[in-house]
């Protein structure tokens, strides 16, 4: 949440124009939106635990590559895209991944719970961004902090493998 609010503002800040920020910006969007589907299909023909956990890896590794760079704006068109996809394919299946982790009685309020706190999250993001700027940290700081979450999100779900119900 925190790169889709603060994103294109992040790449205006380290230099480039205005224009192409926002254009970066919907790259992350862009990349989201296939990631979306593309992580569907992935979850039906592998171990979903392991490919969620995968796609927050590969998160991870994605932003601090683009926290590294300061090359050409076409690199950073594609890694903002991959990095879109990935972040966006993890959390987009969390929902499907809960749904078969709550009893059947209870399935309805437990994904409903996750949701709402993920909605607490897309709070606490926007005001993080905003905080983070006031502090002073720059692209690079701040695109690099948020391989920390993913990193830990990769982890978590490699820990949930250990407690799922038998199916």
């Amino acid at each position: 949440y925190l790169i889709t609010s603060w994103l294109p503002t992040l790449v205006a800040n380290a230099g480039l124009p205005i224009e192409q920020a926002s254009v970066i910006g919907g790259m992350f969007m862009f990349g989201g939106a296939l990631g979306c589907l593309l992580m569907g299909w992935v979850m039906d023909r592998f171990e979903p635990h392991r490919s969620i956990a995968l796609a927050y890896a590969i998160s991870a590794v994605l932003l601090i590559v683009l926290a590294r760079h300061s090359g050409d704006l076409q690199g950073m068109k594609s890694l903002v895209f991959a990095a879109g996809l990935f972040i966006n394919a993890g959390q987009s299946a969390l929902l499907a991944l809960a749904a078969g982790f709550y009893p059947t009685q209870g399935r309805a309020t437990g994904v409903a719970w996750m949701n709402g706190i993920g909605r607490f999250g897309g709070i606490f993001g926007a005001y993080f961004g905003g905080s983070l700027l006031a502090m002073g940290w720059d692209f690079r700081a701040i695109i690099s902090a948020l391989a920390v979450p993913a990193l830990v999100a990769a982890a978590a779900i490699l820990v949930k493998t250990l407690q799922r119900p038998a199916i």
